[in-house]
């Protein structure tokens, strides 16, 4: 640690002095060039470092002054000399922090404000297309990092109870189900026919992969770290709407971060819960940090490469926990990014990855990550916002408006975009930067204690883009060419930089990711199909007690309810058991695997009331069969049904 320090401090000497020289040489003999991004960091350069000179060179003067009336038995000057040493130190140590420095230097025209406002680009994609939901309740976090009450991902700082609450209206707005098995029947229904298969929902047997952003959230991989990450609570309202709702069984869902440690706070809620399907999800993380078979070591998939559009970068690979996968659900978090301005779901995918050439890398374990030089394959040098200098790293310049991203090759990726069923940004904790968790004076001076979703990618992180622009603490990150990658990604198929991308090789490149557009304004946050438009991006809002303010989600009574069947797997005859809450013409039809219809078991007006009806199968094939309810109120429900010999 000590080497560490000396190292850190040469460094900081060794590029204060360099500042210096470039800003005389370049700035005095035409100062409108402290205009350029590249000077306003050498003037920031140069301010710290002169003023830790100053500091340090006034301290030490002082002190030996004081030194010299003690000697002379002049107690009360040198406690005087003392108290300007202390005051000095402190001034210094404020005034030297670079993001501080930064964030004043920056002009008005550095801050990240968009002028194409309800100007929506691309296609929008989702049951709702362009839909993006917000819940929001202030009462679910109570945590008070200054009282020794705990972490603030325990429950009783982070409620879970309100926290579910949320969930479950945000995953009803995005789907406009009245239920919560509805709503998740819906997204897998609308996922297959995506993905070209038959219109259905979960069948038994598909795996689900979740991807967690747990990088940055563990401040050097401690479980203790104040820092912005995943919420248990948060995965544990997703986990039971899977295995409760749907009924996926434990062994079948995969959380998994290639690029990370898996924390223990994320793991011993399900290790620890009383139900054994919570008990036998699989976390999947960062072979270099396995210890004890805490968690599985992630594999790499070298069958399954990514093809970027910047052709230096080569041999990159997914990883098995994605591509085994039926279904992916992308959990990411509230964060601004030193580099990229914002690090939302696209960036998340950069815990998917495996470089071979990066084995030996010493921030990333294993090749499994980003890596973060430019060279042999570094994926950090075409998604900086704004000029960024950091010791491990390096310098990255600003990458202007219309040019490539590699995060559109990552979110485009068939394996990736195709199998994504549901995207979550974790804001119940937001922050300026990826490592750090910050109360918004947006939100009242309280934390953000937000969850977003939505099926359409680029319309959720233009969403979150603009709550995070808007918060006056996020201007040190959140600042350039922010949304570059979002008018890439909304125009893949012809974007602004006139990039060809085809990340999974095929014969056809990408098309529109999603829809992207900037609000009105903060006060209204208003997309253009909250204005009435045809177009755009539609932000539904709910907030403690959760009363809906978009009519377009005003709630209607349902035909059908219970829906299930018994036993299954069945060998010759099975019951299939529902309810009819009002009167309606209902129908009822067994289907194969390939989606035909190959038997109607009825077809009548039901009344109010439970039913149940038996299928007899004794001359079918053993295999999968799907069970389908429809009302003459076009509602529909599919359950998936297994013949065994």
């Amino acid at each position: 640690m000590k080497h560490a320090e000396k190292k850190g401090t040469l460094f900081f000497i060794i590029l204060g002095i360099f500042s210096v020289i470039w800003f005389l040489i370049r700035v005095i003999p035409k100062p409108s060039r402290i205009s350029y991004p590249c000077q306003r960091m050498a003037a920031a350069n140069t301010v710290a470092f002169l003023t830790w000179l100053t500091g340090a060179f006034f301290s030490m003067s002082i002190i030996k002054m004081a030194q010299s009336k003690l000697k002379d038995a002049n107690t009360h000057a040198a406690r005087i000399l003392l108290m300007l040493v202390i005051a000095s130190g402190i001034t210094t140590f404020i005034i030297i922090s670079f993001g501080d420095i930064m964030a004043a230097i920056k002009s008005p025209a550095d801050i990240f404000t968009p002028t194409d406002l309800n100007q929506p680009i691309g296609t929008a994609t989702g049951i709702f297309p362009g839909r993006v939901s917000w819940s929001h309740d202030q009462d679910a976090i109570t945590y008070n990092p200054s009282a020794a009450n705990g972490y603030w991902w325990d429950d009783n700082n982070t409620n879970p109870k309100r926290v579910d609450d949320m969930f479950t209206h945000g995953i009803d707005g995005i789907t406009g189900a009245t239920r919560t098995d509805y709503a998740w029947d819906n997204l897998f229904r609308y996922a297959n026919q995506k993905m070209g298969k038959p219109d259905f929902g979960y069948s038994p047997g598909e795996k689900i992969a979740i991807k967690v952003n747990l990088v940055m959230g563990l401040a050097g991989g401690k479980d203790n770290a104040s820092c912005p990450g995943p919420s248990p609570q948060v995965l544990t309202a997703l986990l039971k709407g899977l295995i409760e709702e749907v009924h996926v069984p434990g062994e079948l869902i995969t959380i998994y971060d290639a690029s990370a440690r898996i924390p223990d706070y994320i793991m011993k809620p399900f290790k620890n819960n009383s139900n054994p399907e919570f008990q036998k999800i699989k976390f999947v993380g960062n072979p270099k940090y396995v210890t004890a078979s805490r968690y599985l070591p992630v594999e790499a998939d070298m069958n399954s490469k990514i093809y970027f559009a910047d052709t230096s970068v080569t041999d990159v690979y997914l990883v098995k926990s994605l591509t085994e996968a039926d279904y992916v659900i992308n959990l990411a978090n509230l964060k601004g990014h030193t580099l990229a301005g914002v690090t939302f779901c696209a960036k998340n995918l950069y815990g998917s990855i495996f470089i071979p050439a990066a084995v030996t890398t010493v921030t990333y374990g294993d090749g499994f990550g980003p890596k973060n030089s430019d060279a042999n394959g570094g994926l950090h040098k075409c998604i900086a916002a704004h000029d960024y200098q950091e010791a491990n790293i390096g310098f990255f310049p600003q990458r202007a408006n219309g040019t490539y991203n590699y995060l559109v090759d990552l979110l485009g990726h068939p394996e990736v975009y195709n199998k994504t069923i549901l995207y979550i940004v974790d804001g119940l904790y937001g922050g300026k930067q990826q490592n750090q968790m910050d109360k918004f004076t947006t939100f009242n001076n309280h934390y953000t204690a937000s969850i977003f979703m939505s099926q359409d990618p680029i319309a959720l992180e233009s969403v979150c883009l603009d709550f995070l622009r808007s918060e006056p603490i996020c201007a040190v990150n959140v600042y350039g060419n922010v949304d570059n990658y979002l008018h890439e990604a909304a125009l893949a198929g012809n974007p602004p930089s006139g990039t060809v991308y085809n990340p999974g090789g095929g014969s056809s490149h990408l098309q529109s990711l999603g829809v992207h557009e900037h609000w009105n304004s903060f006060a209204d946050k208003q997309y253009s199909k909250n204005l009435g438009r045809e177009n755009g991006i539609e932000l539904v809002t709910y907030k403690y007690p959760y009363e809906e303010t978009n009519t377009a989600l005003s709630k209607t009574s349902e035909s059908t309810a219970y829906f299930k069947n018994y036993p299954n797997p069945f060998s010759e005859t099975t019951t299939i058991a529902y309810s009819v809450e009002k009167t309606a013409l209902i129908e009822i039809g067994i289907y194969n695997d390939s989606g035909k219809l190959i038997e109607t078991l009825m077809h009548k007006h039901c009344n109010t009331g439970h039913y149940q009806i038996v299928w007899n199968a004794a001359n079918m094939a053993p295999g999968k069969y799907h069970c389908r309810i429809k009302s003459n109120e076009s509602e529909m429900r599919t359950i998936s049904l297994l013949k065994i010999k």
